[in-house]
């Protein structure tokens, strides 16, 4: 092959090459994604509700801690504090409890089954699983 037949397919592959990795997506794509958006986001009323509840339950949480007289935190994680949240017909809300290091190991389990023992929120059925966090926060 000579050097003309070689720049011109080096010329003809970078121009793909150039369009294949165009920094400005296709506006049918862009439609496509909004429209999928639109379908797995809650709605409005919807994420109104779950943060509702959320608020509520927390405020039930910090009056428990205030009531024992503990040394803690709740704070939302999860989806749910990403914003990222994909319609369902049940929702979890991922809560944490923060203790002060103060507490060993056996004094927050004591102490989360004294905050959770008669935790009831009227007119809501809500569950509790407590897992162990993949990290520290």
């Amino acid at each position: 092959m000579n050097n003309k037949k070689i720049k011109k397919m080096h010329k003809q592959a970078f121009s793909v090459s150039q369009n294949l990795h165009s920094t400005k997506p296709d506006f049918k794509i862009k439609e496509i994604l909004n429209n999928q958006l639109e379908i797995i986001k809650p709605s409005k009323l919807e994420l109104e509700e779950i943060n509702n509840i959320t608020k509520e339950v927390i405020g039930v949480i910090n009056a428990n801690i205030k009531k024992q007289k503990l040394s803690a935190s709740v704070f939302i994680g999860g989806s749910s504090a990403k914003g990222t949240l994909i319609k369902k017909d049940k929702y979890d809300i991922d809560l944490f409890l923060r203790f002060n290091s103060k507490y060993s190991e056996e004094e927050i389990n004591k102490n989360m089954r004294k905050i959770f023992f008669w935790f009831v929120i009227p007119g809501h059925r809500i569950k509790f699983k407590r897992v162990h966090g993949s990290r520290d926060y």
